[in-house]
C-alpha cells in the first residue's frame, strides 16, 4: 500500500474535513487532553522563525537546505518517489 502523499493520512482527513465530506463520527479525547496537546503546538510554533528571515537564512547558508534535501528521514526524501 502507498503512503498518503506528504500530508499523511491525518492530513488527508483534516482536509476531507475541511470540505465537509460525510463522515462516521467518532468518539473524541477528553477535553483537557486535546487542550494539553494544543499548548504544546502552540509553545511549539511560536519557536518558529518568520518565514522572511528564514528564506534569508536559506540563501545565506545553503548548507542548511542541503541537509534537509538530503537528509534520509526528511519529509523532502519521503516525498521523492511520488515526484
Amino acid at each position: 500500500m502507498t503512503g498518503i502523499f506528504f500530508y499523511g493520512l491525518a492530513g488527508l482527513d483534516n482536509i476531507l474535513l475541511g470540505q465537509k465530506v460525510p463522515h462516521a463520527k467518532i468518539e473524541r479525547e477528553p477535553s483537557e487532553k486535546w487542550r494539553a496537546r494544543r499548548q504544546i503546538a502552540l509553545d511549539f510554533a511560536k519557536r518558529a522563525l518568520p518565514h522572511a528571515e528564514a528564506l534569508k537564512l536559506t540563501w545565506e547558508k545553503p548548507e542548511w537546505l542541503q541537509q534537509l534535501v538530503g537528509h534520509p528521514s526528511s519529509w523532502v526524501t519521503k516525498i521523492t518517489p511520488y515526484l
